[in-house]
């Protein structure tokens, strides 16, 4: 796909590296990439607009909301565990019951 040695492996990790993170940051990664490949070949030098973070708030329909729903309810999920264990502290040892 990228060719064999240094350079290919390289290329590939850049690549690797900008789709995880539109992925981390909950973002079509397709319309990200894309949209970063083109302002680089064009010759933008605004790197800071092409990070993730700032490229979601200026693409807010790009952002997978269905993903930040599921963030959401798994932090919920913690924060209610937490508080079970603070509010009956007898479930902190090993599994003990009622």
């Amino acid at each position: 796909m990228l060719g064999n040695g240094y350079r290919g492996g390289e290329v590939a990790a850049l690549m690797y590296s900008l789709v995880s993170s539109a992925a981390r940051h909950h973002l079509d990664v397709w319309a990200y990439v894309d949209d970063c490949l083109r302002r680089l070949a064009v010759g933008s030098t605004d790197y800071e607009a092409l990070l993730p973070d700032a490229w979601r708030t200026s693409h807010p329909e790009s952002i997978r909301q269905y993903r930040d729903a599921e963030q959401k309810a798994r932090r919920l999920a913690v924060m209610s565990s937490i508080t079970q264990l603070a509010t009956d502290p007898r479930r902190i040892v090993l599994g003990a019951k009622k």
